[in-house]
């Protein structure tokens, strides 16, 4: 149980909610490679992992998965961190991850707007359905992987 929002958490929602990323993982990385071939014309200078809480600690695991496999140098930074300081030492044509569970954290979504003022390409990753400010903002949904949140089920 959640303590916090008194919701108990079921063995069946966490099944289906296994069972229907299978369809997105016959195709979904297949067609996320493609587009990002067509999109994407020279290599990044630096790649920026953001993120706050349990988002941020996605960006530390996998930062060096990063590096190894694209030979890009890559931080994980906090939210705050990147929005106040290093967004303004990024190297032009960086990439900024923007890890969100939600969608709605606010330091998380300055990244994503501080980042756009320096022109950097943005890379919003959501485990829900595109969220209000990321169907607002242009920039971004093209960029967009929403997947749908199967909690609820």
């Amino acid at each position: 149980m959640r303590v916090d929002r008194n919701v108990e958490l079921k063995w069946e929602n966490m099944y289906h909610g296994i069972h229907a990323q299978v369809e997105w993982l016959r195709k979904g990385p297949d067609e996320l490679f493609a587009n990002a071939r067509r999109m994407l014309t020279t290599v990044p200078p630096r790649i920026y992992l953001v993120g706050c809480g349990d988002s941020h600690y996605a960006g530390l695991a996998t930062r060096l998965a990063f590096e190894r496999w694209t030979g890009i140098p890559t931080e994980a930074l906090e939210s705050l961190e990147f929005s106040r300081y290093a967004v303004d030492y990024a190297p032009p044509g960086s990439w900024v991850v923007c890890v969100s569970n939600s969608g709605r954290v606010t330091r998380t979504v300055e990244c994503a707007l501080f980042a756009k003022q320096q022109g950097l390409f943005l890379w919003p990753l959501l485990s829900i359905q595109i969220v209000p400010w990321l169907k607002q903002a242009a920039f971004l949904s093209t960029h967009a992987l929403a997947l749908e949140s199967t909690a609820s089920r």
